[in-house]
């Protein structure tokens, strides 16, 4: 009897141990939240603005003094630049407001010489570098798959968001993807993708086949290299 009463109360002590460990890993995960991001696109307009040259001068070191500021600030961080003129920046969501009113009250943008979208995120996968001066600079794509929601590609849903999840993992196992996240709400996702196939990759994902996504890629110049991690 002495040996069978041991043996329950060490099964009370276990059980007691694994359900303490249990709510401190919940207590922990609550604790520190995943920190949703912002997608920053700054980009040229396609429409074509007429300024005098000294004006001009003035809109475009107010623009980079603007941006400079919110860099050393820690309010953006600068992913790759656009062909075009602009870049991609990341951003952490409670610093939207702030990043907003710099961004709406630039002349640049003010002014219609430039615009700028900022999507809601959160990271997946992957990680990204920042771009710098002494970085080996490399052509990426940022793809972005926003959904394309009617009665039709509704009742796809559940099995295109799940195929389209696994076909990003296996490009993310394959060193393709740099990064990728899930926009907030049905708004699609999107990848840093690295190579020169990327309209195959596009074309190929069973979500953009069945037109659950529409993609968009915008070309960048990024970082590469032994300091920057691929994965």
């Amino acid at each position: 009897m002495g040996y069978l009463a041991t043996m329950k109360a060490g099964k009370v002590v276990c059980c007691y141990l694994l359900l303490l460990f249990l709510l401190t890993a919940i207590g922990y995960s609550n604790a520190r939240p995943v920190q949703q991001q912002l997608l920053v696109i700054i980009s040229k307009s396609s429409h074509h603005v007429r300024f005098d040259p000294a004006r001009k001068s003035d809109i475009y070191r107010g623009h980079e003094k603007n941006l400079q500021q919110l860099m050393e600030g820690g309010y953006l961080t600068l992913i790759g630049l656009l062909e075009k003129g602009g870049g991609i920046f990341v951003a952490n969501e409670r610093d939207s407001p702030h990043i907003k009113a710099t961004l709406e009250n630039d002349a640049i943008i003010d002014s219609g010489i430039y615009n700028y979208a900022i999507k809601p995120f959160k990271r997946v996968a992957g990680a990204i570098c920042t771009f710098n001066e002494g970085c080996v600079e490399t052509d990426y794509q940022l793809i972005m798959f926003l959904s394309n929601l009617n009665k039709e590609t509704v009742k796809i849903g559940a099995n295109m968001e799940y195929a389209h999840q696994l076909y990003l993992e296996k490009a993310q196992a394959g060193g393709l993807i740099r990064f990728f996240g899930r926009f907030n709400g049905k708004d699609g996702s999107f990848v840093i993708y690295h190579g020169r196939d990327f309209k195959d990759f596009i074309y190929n994902d069973p979500a953009v086949v069945n037109d659950y996504f529409i993609a968009e890629f915008v070309p960048f110049t990024g970082c590469s290299g032994s300091e920057c991690p691929e994965r």
